[in-house]
């Protein structure tokens, strides 16, 4: 974050990795458009490429509520996603998964947070 990224960009990109946390039919548009790509892997790095709470002007996009939420959903993603293994499955199989649920879940209730105060 060292250029200066506008408030709603922020939010935009929260709210876009959340969203695809919990579309499975997002998530399988986007494997369609990039095959070549391990969807489960490029969507897990979203999160940790945007959300950036040390960042002042991070901190600045967000109410005290949603970087709560925020900071509960990033827990939560850290210690599901280090149950998995370090390369994800093909995206279909980590639709099955009950972690890959979990993520999602939480992720909706984030993203629920930051509807109401956005």
């Amino acid at each position: 974050m060292a250029q200066q990224t506008p408030p709603d960009l922020i939010r935009k990109n929260i709210a876009d990795a959340l969203g695809m946390w919990i579309s499975k039919e997002r998530q399988r548009d986007y494997q369609r458009r990039v095959e070549w790509v391990s969807v489960p892997d490029e969507i897990a790095c979203w999160w940790d490429d945007f959300y950036q709470p040390d960042y002042a002007q991070f901190r600045g996009a967000f109410s005290e509520p949603e970087l709560q939420a925020m900071a509960r959903f990033d827990r939560e993603f850290s210690r599901i996603m280090a149950s998995l293994p370090n390369s994800l499955p093909p995206l279909e199989d980590c639709l099955r998964l009950p972690e890959w649920s979990q993520i999602a879940q939480f992720a909706r209730e984030t993203l629920l947070v930051l509807n109401e105060n956005g």
